[in-house]
């Protein structure tokens, strides 16, 4: 079975936009017990604009669907860590 990979970058996509939006829906009703949800559910939604950006490839820019995807992305990854530091309650590093 062979996948397109614009199949792939859908699922990607769709799979991180469902999630963001469950994420924002749940941490509003456990904000309080649960710190870095809130910055979880950002960081999956600004995952999910990156890889819609990423399979709008050959229809907009490349500027915007290679540089500005791939950013967005890497911004997810950071945003991911701060909210596994606020999860684990561990102070961020200073050097």
């Amino acid at each position: 079975m062979n996948l397109d990979p614009r199949t792939v970058v859908f699922f990607n996509a769709m799979g991180a936009l469902l999630m963001s939006i469950a994420l924002f829906g749940v941490s509003r009703a456990y904000s309080r017990q649960m710190n870095g949800m809130h910055r979880w559910a950002w960081a999956t939604l600004a995952q999910a604009v990156g890889w819609i950006l990423l399979g709008m490839r050959g229809v907009i820019p490349d500027l915007a669907s290679v540089v500005l995807a791939q950013t967005l992305l890497v911004i997810s990854l950071t945003m991911y860590h701060h909210a596994l530091r606020e999860f684990t309650e561990r102070p961020a590093p200073l050097a």
